[in-house]
């Protein structure tokens, strides 16, 4: 789960609306957060939804796990595909993917993996162009930011304690 936001976006605007019906999104511009966390040793997956608003690219940005390791994946909210990434082979895989039944929203995720420095810190924040720097004028809309041990969970809601991520895990005696 993570810990204390350490830095607050350059424009915040809440109740917008998200993917799941509800009103919990917020509209963006700049850099939204600077979340710092404690992974497990191994893969980790961060994800999160996000909408165009006027930006045409979500970045998301990992920092510190390992060594001070850095890097950055681009991801388009117009077209829905994955941009550029920087940083080496930090982020191992990063995907998008259209979310069902809501017009113009996407889960986009990076996957990388660590084995010493466990406490790291994660960011997301609205950019013009791929490969491009901070937007200090065009926005997206984010929502329900969520980081799992391995691989990709379904996404579950939370209100500051952490979820296992095996939600549709089913058990049959």
């Amino acid at each position: 789960a993570f810990g204390s936001l350490q830095s607050v976006p350059t424009t915040l605007t809440g109740v917008q609306a998200d993917p799941f019906g509800g009103a919990d999104a917020f509209e963006i511009i700049g850099n939204a957060t600077h979340a710092s966390a404690t992974v497990l040793s191994g893969t980790s997956t961060l994800s999160i939804y996000a909408k165009r608003g006027t930006a045409d690219f979500l970045v998301i940005r990992t920092m510190n796990w390992d060594a001070g390791s850095s890097a950055r994946t681009w991801f388009n909210l117009s077209t829905g595909a994955v941009g550029s990434t920087d940083g080496g082979a930090a982020h191992t895989s990063s995907s998008i993917e259209a979310v069902t039944g809501y017009d113009g929203w996407y889960r986009c995720a990076v996957t990388f993996n660590t084995t010493s420095d466990l406490t790291g810190n994660a960011e997301f924040y609205s950019a013009e162009t791929d490969g491009g720097a901070e937007s200090s004028s065009d926005s997206i809309i984010a929502f329900g930011m969520q980081l799992n041990t391995n691989s990709l969970k379904k996404y579950q809601k939370t209100s500051g304690s952490a979820r296992d991520g095996n939600a549709s895990i089913v058990t049959l005696y």
